[in-house]
């Protein structure tokens, strides 16, 4: 939980000084370079999966992402921090 403070915190500062495309960008970007190192490092497999798990997993990272987190990110410009981790929250 002390991870989701810290990410809004700093968000909320981050983004008052960059737009949305920008910043969800460089965190998307240090997320996934975080989670491929971490799975490399874990000797998890990233290939050897089917087109429909691929699919899924294509899936699961446009939707709740694309459009949840980045609306979250969003919000932070315009609302206070602890209105919008509420709403993670709730």
């Amino acid at each position: 939980m002390l991870a989701v403070v810290v990410y809004f915190m700093a968000g909320r500062v981050l983004r008052r000084k960059l737009d949305t495309f920008p910043y969800v960008a460089s965190v998307y970007m240090v997320s996934s370079m975080f989670l491929l190192s971490f799975a490399l490092l874990n000797g998890d497999a990233l290939t050897g999966y089917s087109i429909n798990e691929y699919m899924i997993f294509l899936l699961l990272a446009l939707i709740p992402s694309g459009i949840g987190y980045t609306a979250y990110n969003y919000a932070l410009k315009y609302f206070k921090t602890y209105v919008v981790s509420m709403t993670v929250i709730s």
